[in-house]
């Protein structure tokens, strides 16, 4: 693999990056961004380096532009992007480029659509009208080209999501096709989820706050009551008490008693039932799943 990195980066050195992106203007904003790129790219800024070409392309659209981003994304380890990038500079330049070039690209998509994974699609009976996988929209004729890990499919009818999974690509450059069932009738489709949708955990850190204030209370009740049974005590020796001030005292302590019994009760209530909603909104609903052929 290093090898192969290094062939790339010789021919962006010795061939792509010596010819600027479109325009003869060397203080052109584009070539500028052309030749910061270059040199991010030589002192290992990667990243930094394929944010300059990417706005150099925007800017002015040059072939040997392009494949520099797409080497770009190839060091930087976004496999998917860089053979996408190849396929369109191929269906674009055909065999009216430069001779060197087209060679070089052929070459390199040929070589990352042998190893890069790629997400097929198996409609139902009733196609979906839109699938979207990370988000973005896909053709689910000729399928899409993924980075290994995992990742979002969702189908839609008419705008409103039907059916969703998690799929698991592995790194081993192989096909996972993805089962997608028969679109529902358009007026039972679900609206779209938003991605953190599902039981919300917002009724948990509520009686989770109710068990901390309900502790709060009671602790500061015990803490009174104790205090008061001390006092009382030492005014009522033996527990007889004679003077209305001290039977006072007494019931004092009796209602400080009950406010602490009450709240560590309300704590451990609210400390279950917050307990019981974090677990809840803990299980997910989508399941990762293995490469092959998956199905919702």
């Amino acid at each position: 693999m290093r090898s192969s990195s290094n062939a790339v980066l010789a021919f962006l050195v010795t061939c792509t990056l010596t010819s600027p992106a479109r325009g003869d203007d060397p203080s052109s904003e584009a070539n500028t961004l052309f030749t910061r790129g270059k040199a991010e790219l030589a002192a290992g800024r990667v990243a930094e380096a394929c944010a300059s070409f990417e706005k150099s392309l925007a800017l002015d659209e040059g072939t040997g532009t392009e494949i520099a981003l797409a080497l770009c994304y190839e060091r930087q380890g976004r496999m998917a992007l860089a053979l996408s990038t190849f396929e369109g500079l191929e269906r674009r330049i055909g065999s009216s480029g430069r001779a060197d070039r087209v060679a070089f690209v052929r070459q390199r998509r040929q070589a990352l659509a042998a190893t890069v994974p790629r997400l097929a699609f198996r409609l139902g009976a009733r196609p979906p009208t839109r699938v979207l996988v990370d988000g973005k929209p896909v053709s689910t004729a000729g399928g899409v080209y993924v980075d290994p890990g995992v990742h979002s499919v969702l189908a839609e009818l008419d705008a409103r999501v039907y059916a969703h999974q998690l799929v698991t690509v592995e790194a081993d450059g192989r096909e996972t096709t993805v089962v997608i069932p028969s679109a529902p009738d358009g007026r039972s489709a679900s609206p779209p989820p938003s991605p953190s949708q599902g039981p919300s955990r917002a009724p948990g850190w509520a009686f989770l706050g109710g068990a901390v204030a309900s502790s709060v209370v009671a602790a500061t009740a015990a803490g009174l009551t104790f205090a008061t049974a001390s006092e009382a005590r030492g005014a009522c020796p033996g527990g007889l008490c004679s003077r209305v001030e001290d039977l006072e005292l007494e019931s004092r302590g009796q209602r400080e008693a009950w406010v602490a019994n009450i709240g560590v009760s309300v704590a451990v209530v609210c400390t279950a039932l917050a307990l019981y909603f974090f677990l809840r909104t803990g299980k997910s609903a989508s399941v990762a799943a293995r490469p092959g052929v998956l199905s919702f």
